[in-house]
């Protein structure tokens, strides 16, 4: 697992897992919006 490889605690470990959290939440987003897209609901993304 990558937090074996990186260490638990390691900084370098806490940024790269806060990285790929970041991109799957981009990643559902870039799939609803071409859900969306696809049935012709497409509207404007905003931040929370």
């Amino acid at each position: 697992m990558l937090q074996e490889s990186l260490g638990q605690g390691s900084w370098l470990g806490a940024i790269v897992l806060a990285l790929a959290e970041r991109f799957r939440d981009v990643d559902e987003q870039l799939t609803r919006l071409r859900e969306e897209k696809a049935r012709g609901e497409y509207r404007r993304l905003t931040r929370p």
